[in-house]
């Protein structure tokens, strides 16, 4: 998996498309299959991301605590060919997250149609080959099973990130009763988790630029020990924060909002993972369809 990993990171230098997601999935790759003292320094620089990007090999190693011959054995089974490489990569990387939305659509005007679709599609497959990734499949079953031994679970996104909060919330309540739908009118998330208790959890979904409302709703959250599922674009995210799980999706590509497919993605996999174990979701969905035909919700 990881010699796939490099080829896609040599192939996104050559053309220029520079990816977060790529390389951290690389890193999680390292962090799972590497030596311990690799594995171990790929955990922290999950976690330190965006710290790469500033430091000498010597300053990181210090803040580390690590040796030094470490992070340079690191840069290079990564594939690069060595420390300063990787670190140019990360501030590469770092740039182009973290771009405005008004000059990623700057950077559309006049592009040919045939490179945009063609980029497009691109950015498509490498977000769902890293999505995919096992570490990402462990990490959304672990979601999954703490979905479901919790009492209630609250969803809450805003803005662009609502259409998956509410797909989430919706599509899950219709056969999980432990599912609340997702807030949508003013003040609603405060009241949710005005109710909200220890033995709930909260699904808080937001991405670079991170949501003020989302993150202070997963502030409350752990201040009730809530545990917190964070479905997010990096683990730099305020979301990260002692979260009990943490989804990163990839957000890569050349639309002028961050793209969400993966975020949809994510969501019907943990849902999927979900109604794999449940013996009542099938009859849940089926009294829920009967109601919707019976009273007219459906033309068929």
């Amino acid at each position: 998996m990881l010699y796939f990993i490099k080829l896609e990171m040599k192939y996104a230098r050559r053309s220029g498309l520079q990816t977060q997601a790529k390389l951290k999935a690389a890193i999680k790759d390292l962090q799972v299959n590497s030596t311990p003292t690799i594995s171990e320094f790929a955990t922290w620089c999950l976690t330190n991301y965006s710290e790469i990007a500033f430091h000498s090999v010597r300053a990181l190693a210090d803040i580390a605590n690590v040796n030094a011959n470490t992070v340079v054995r690191f840069s290079k089974e990564l594939g690069f060919k060595g420390y300063e490489d990787l670190r140019q990569n990360v501030q590469s990387t770092l740039r182009t997250t973290q771009t405005a939305y008004s000059k990623r659509a700057d950077a559309l005007i006049d592009r040919d149609e045939n490179d945009l679709f063609s980029e497009l599609k691109e950015s498509y497959t490498l977000n769902s080959n890293t999505l995919f990734q096992p570490s990402t499949r462990s990490a959304i079953v672990d979601a999954a099973n703490c979905i479901r031994s919790a009492e209630k679970v609250f969803t809450v996104g805003v803005r662009s990130s609502y259409s998956i909060a509410h797909y989430f919330s919706y599509v899950g309540s219709m056969a999980f009763e432990n599912i609340t739908r997702a807030p949508a009118e003013p003040g609603a998330i405060m009241d949710q988790l005005a109710k909200a208790r220890e033995s709930d959890v909260l699904v808080a979904i937001s991405f670079s630029y991170y949501s003020a409302e989302i993150v202070r709703a997963a502030e409350i959250a752990r201040a009730k020990r809530m545990k917190v599922i964070a479905i997010t674009d990096s683990y730099s995210s305020p979301l990260t924060i002692d979260a009990a799980h943490v989804i990163e999706f990839p957000i890569e590509g050349p639309q002028y909002m961050p793209t969400l497919s993966a975020a949809f993605m994510a969501v019907e996999l943990i849902l999927a993972a979900l109604a794999s174990h449940s013996s009542n979701a099938s009859g849940n969905i089926q009294k829920f369809e009967e109601q919707i035909l019976k009273y007219g919700g459906y033309i068929s």
